[in-house]
């Protein structure tokens, strides 16, 4: 069974959502994961369809494990009506094979108002002869096939993100949550859908899954032993069958693995253990490439809190498949199907777990439905790595459908914060070893394009007298090196400051960007040791720009300069910020992320013409027609940069 439709309108700060998850050619779901600003509906859409599910379990059971009797798990209030609606619907459809289970929670502030604007809608004589609602405006009910085996074949699982405390919208008068029977009875649900203190449960299941291995999947045989040439002896072999019990272990052991790849490079395997019998517990177990095993964790308290998190995720969603009717048999974990849904998947997670580890866990369950929310731009990138065009993401509060492409600017503070100044070694060394060789000022600019700019506005206004005294060296970087961003170049240049340099190294920075914003607050920085930064100055003619990249320290005559093959660079203000045409030239349209043109950038791509060819030219080679001075590139106005190199001459005269 697997979600078909969600439709929200007016709940919440949801207005219109109409999300359809995807499914792949073989019919496996696509992970959906949820993403938006704090208060855009994304914990409140998650409650609606566990509501949904634990109404669905109703329908099967006479008593359920979440909720007392007739309460209902989310209660019931109008003031969840948005503030600009008369009413709220949210209708939740699930599919199994040719039958439809269907949730819909109605409310309204005005009965006759909710009868004329929802006249069309097919559910709504149902909902409008319900004496319920006729009595209070709140409607809410399963409707479509009856539920028959539906949940004994399916696992459902919800994480909620209140793992310590209670949530506002919960009903109270409901049993603690999570709170599970311990008797069979007929009739009744003794499994809760919904997973807290999931790793003290899980602790105790894998205990069971081992000892259970041990004393009912093992085979005793009578053997003969060879004691020397003419003589043998009676003697027992315990064989190990491949029973349940096994599978799951194996299949446990393979979550493990992948959990601990981050910690252990080199892994081989890991496994779960039992301890000794005075206070027996899991232990977990690993081999690395080389190595004989060892043991990592006696008992799961020395777990770390991500390890301990992750393992208590993916091992219940395997407990929850175990816990099903024993007919559901298991071989892989591709058996595993169902719905599990968590809020904030990554809360408390190191930033390499959220991008490595939790999309390859997801993998390992192609068959189980993922409904996700997430605050991690490091987890959509590696979502994106590991499935590609395979999942969906969905922005809150509207629902559209986006691309990570709209996160990728953290890709760079990944690679910063994991790997720090290691990634920067090289260039660290080669800046040594230059800076040992003479005594020229060292410039250091971000981007592969700022140096080349600056390096031919050098060879021009050195001839005039203002700058004849300069003796500046520019790091250039070619295809070999890394680029430099605003976290790379702040980052560099607060190592070198760590140890005295005997001549001037200074660090240019664009002011739209992170670090760069921070320096353009003052005309220049000493950080020591000879080390300098600061940030470009806005010319005159770019006084209403917050901050600006290199590019426009021109003219805008200039940056617009074609080159043979018609091409050029764009400004933002040159587009419509509703369609994307061109505002003048209306063959033009830009096709790429629209919240761009919000804000007065340069546009290197994404420009095409009726033909649908992209005229628009990159940065870096408008900063190679420059540096090389190209034909129609040549008589650029340099005024722009005029206060670049007043701020370097102060510094050199420090």
């Amino acid at each position: 069974m697997y979600l078909e439709r969600v439709m929200v309108k007016g709940y919440g700060s949801i207005k219109d959502l109409d999300l359809i998850p995807q499914f792949n050619e073989n019919g496996s779901p696509k992970p959906i994961v949820i993403v938006g600003k704090n208060g855009s509906g994304k914990t409140l859409l998650l409650s609606q369809m566990v509501d949904s599910l634990i109404e669905l379990k109703r329908k099967k059971y006479t008593s359920i494990t979440e909720v007392e009797t007739n309460n209902y798990y989310k209660t019931g209030k109008k003031n969840y009506i948005n503030i600009e609606a008369n009413d709220s619907l949210v209708e939740v459809t699930y599919r199994e094979n040719d039958k439809l289970f269907k949730y819909i929670d109605f409310m309204s502030n005005n009965i006759a108002e909710s009868a004329r604007l929802h006249e069309s809608y097919e559910y709504f004589p149902m909902i409008y002869t319900d004496d319920r609602y006729k009595e209070i405006g709140y409607y809410k009910s399963i409707i479509g096939s009856n539920v028959e085996n539906e949940l004994e074949n399916n696992i459902i699982s919800y994480f909620p993100v209140h793992r310590y405390h209670v949530p506002a919208w919960y009903n109270k008068s409901n049993k603690q949550i999570g709170f599970q029977f311990t008797e069979n009875n007929l009739g009744f649900d003794n499994n809760s859908l919904i997973k807290e203190n999931v790793l003290n449960e899980v602790e105790g299941w894998l205990l069971d899954v081992l000892l259970d291995m041990y004393l009912y999947e093992s085979k005793v045989n009578k053997v003969l032993i060879h004691v020397n040439d003419n003589q043998f002896r009676n003697g027992l072999e315990m064989v190990q069958i491949n029973g349940r019990n096994t599978i799951l272990k194996n299949l446990i052991n393979r979550i493990l693995t992948v959990i601990y790849q981050v910690k252990y490079k080199n892994i081989e395997s890991a496994r779960i253990g039992v301890t000794q019998k005075a206070g027996r517990r899991i232990s977990i177990i690993l081999k690395e490439t080389g190595d004989n095993e060892r043991e990592i964790a006696p008992t799961f308290s020395h777990l770390s809190s991500g390890e301990a998190m992750l393992l208590s995720l993916f091992a219940s969603i395997l407990k929850s498949y175990d816990n099903l009717d024993e007919s559901q048999h298991i071989h892989s974990l591709g058996d595993v199907k169902g719905i599990v849904i968590i809020d904030e998947i990554d809360l408390n997670l190191h930033i390499e777990f959220a991008r490595n580890i939790i999309p390859e866990l997801i993998e390992l369950f192609p068959n189980v439905q993922f409904i996700i929310t997430t605050h991690s731009p490091f987890m959509l990138l590696g979502m994106e790595e590991q499935f590609k065009e395979k999942w969906q993401l969905i922005n809150l509060p509207n629902g559209e459908e986006i691309s990570v492409d709209d996160f990728s600017e953290v890709k760079e503070a990944y690679e910063i914060f994991v790997n720090g100044y290691e990634g920067l070694k090289d260039e660290h060394r080669q800046l040594v070893d230059r800076i040992k060789q003479d005594t020229k000022t060292l410039i250091i600019t971000e981007g592969k394009t700022d140096w080349k700019h600056l390096k031919n506005a050098y060879n021009k206004l050195k001839l005039e007298t203002e700058f004849n005294q300069f003796d500046l060296e520019f790091l250039e970087y070619d295809e070999t090196m890394l680029q430099m961003s605003d976290s790379q170049l702040n980052t560099l240049l607060r190592e070198l400051a760590k140890v005295n340099q005997n001549k001037k190294i200074i660090g240019i920075f664009d002011s739209d960007e992170a670090n760069g914003k921070k320096y353009a607050k003052e005309r220049r920085h000493n950080l020591g040791n000879n080390v300098f930064a600061f940030s470009i100055p806005k010319p005159n003619f770019r006084s209403e720009y917050e901050g600006i990249s290199i590019e426009l320290l021109y003219r805008d005559v200039n940056i617009k300069t074609e080159d043979e093959n018609g091409r050029r660079l764009f400004l933002t203000s040159e587009f419509s910020t509703i369609s994307g045409r061109h505002l003048e030239d209306k063959i033009l349209t830009y096709s790429g992320d629209a919240h761009k043109l919000r804000n007065p950038k340069i546009i290197d791509c994404d420009v095409y013409n009726a033909d649908d060819e992209n005229v628009a030219l990159s940065k870096n080679q408008f900063a190679e027609y420059i540096l090389n001075q190209q034909e129609n590139f040549i008589d650029f106005d340099l005024s722009g940069f005029y206060e670049v190199f007043r701020v370097i001459k102060e510094i050199e005269e420090l």
